[in-house]
């Protein structure tokens, strides 16, 4: 998967995030889903709520195998 072109490459960012979690690589996964729920600009991108959601799933994951974000 190509690199993100900036951070407002949502779609991307996303779906890398996406991608990390479901090869079990958490930390890398949070902290893709983290630069897209810390950006403060308005946005109509469906993917955000996704974002918010998902981010609390990495981070049950990440508690349930004892490690911390």
């Amino acid at each position: 998967m190509p690199a993100p072109k900036d951070d407002n490459d949502t779609g991307l960012i996303y779906m890398l995030g996406v991608a990390h979690f479901e090869q079990s690589q958490f930390e890398m996964a949070l902290s893709e889903f983290k630069r897209l729920v810390d950006r403060r600009s308005p946005s109509t991108n469906p993917l955000k709520p996704l974002a918010h959601r998902i981010t609390g799933r990495t981070l049950a994951k990440l508690q349930k195998e004892g490690r911390e974000p």
